[in-house]
Formats: C-alpha cells, sequence, structure tokens
C-alpha cells in the first residue's frame, strides 16, 4: 500500500433535505456540517527483549479510526488487533504518545507509518516465533557456506616493501668551482 490513504465521511445531517436545513437555520440559531474525518492507519508489532538482541517484528496491520480519536483509545484497539491483552505501548516515531491528546493533534495521521506498537518478546505471538527461528537458521546457514569460502580461498601473501627509487635518493649538490 502506498502513501496515506485519507477518507472523508459526513454525518448523517449531510443527507437532510435543503429544506430542512433552511428551517435549522430559522431563527438565531446557526447549524454547520460536522465532518469526521477518517484515516487508515499502519502500524507494526515489535517483539522486542532487553538487551542486545534485536526485535522481531509482526506484519504490518492497519485500522480504520476518527482522527478525534484519543491515543488511548488506538491503544485499546491495536492491542485488540494484535490480542495481546493489556500488554504493550505505543511509540510514533520512536517516542512515546499522551494518552489524552487526539490523533490529530498528535499528527499520527499526517504519518501513519510512523507509529509502532511496542511488546515484550515473551508475548509474542507463536506464528513470529517461528518466523525468528527460521529466519535465525537461515542466517547462520549463510554464515557457515562464507566461513567455508573463506577458509577454502588461498591466504593473501604480504607484498614485500618496494625499493627505493633513484629519485628519491637524495645526492649532494653539485660543487662548482
Amino acid at each position: 500500500m502506498e502513501g496515506v490513504q485519507s477518507k472523508t465521511a459526513t454525518s448523517p445531517a449531510n443527507s437532510l433535505s435543503n429544506s430542512l436545513r433552511s428551517q435549522w437555520r430559522a431563527g438565531s440559531a446557526r447549524w454547520q456540517l460536522a465532518q469526521v474525518a477518517y484515516a487508515t492507519i499502519i502500524f507494526a508489532a515489535q517483539f522486542a527483549a532487553v538487551g542486545l538482541h534485536q526485535a522481531d517484528t509482526g506484519g504490518l496491520m492497519e485500522l480504520q479510526v476518527s482522527t478525534s480519536m484519543t491515543v488511548e483509545a488506538l491503544l485499546r484497539r491495536v492491542r485488540e488487533a494484535v490480542g495481546c491483552g493489556e500488554k504493550g505501548r505505543l511509540l510514533f516515531r520512536m517516542r512515546p504518545l499522551d494518552a489524552n491528546a487526539t490523533l490529530e493533534t498528535s499528527g499520527i495521521h499526517k504519518d501513519p507509518k510512523a507509529l509502532h506498537f511496542l511488546l515484550n518478546r515473551k508475548h509474542r505471538p507463536p506464528e513470529v516465533v517461528e518466523r525468528a527461528k527460521r529466519e535465525a537458521a537461515e542466517l547462520s546457514a549463510a554464515m557457515a557456506v562464507a566461513a567455508a569460502e573463506a577458509a577454502a580461498r588461498p591466504r593473501r601473501q604480504r607484498q614485500s616493501p618496494r625499493p627505493a627509487s633513484s629519485s628519491s635518493v637524495q645526492s649532494d649538490p653539485p660543487q662548482l668551482s
């Protein structure tokens, strides 16, 4: 999926006929159509461990959300989508988010691919564990092949230093008599 997909939907009041709208406007009351913007949020679940281990990444997931939704509500929806209970946290551009802010004020709708869900490695799903084991096996096999190729190559010989050239040898200046 390329770029950010943003869809705009309107409230049911948009389908009112013009006569009903004019009745709404009657008197001193001002009536305006409220528009609710929706955005498609794409996030990756990352399963990290404390230490030097690389994080495992789950697949990309998509959620259709309102930009007026709070970060806390989005966190609940993301946790439901991942299926991790009450564990994990959201990071936007690798920084924690304010739970009371809306998605619009946090800027998530502008760059939805910068959203990550970080979860401890011990809570990762079995399919992510299997994929990590397969990738580790492929990596160790590739490292073994590279080590075997390196052992089969002849060792490089050190080159002896070059002899000094005649132009680099300084001679005494000529004597004038």
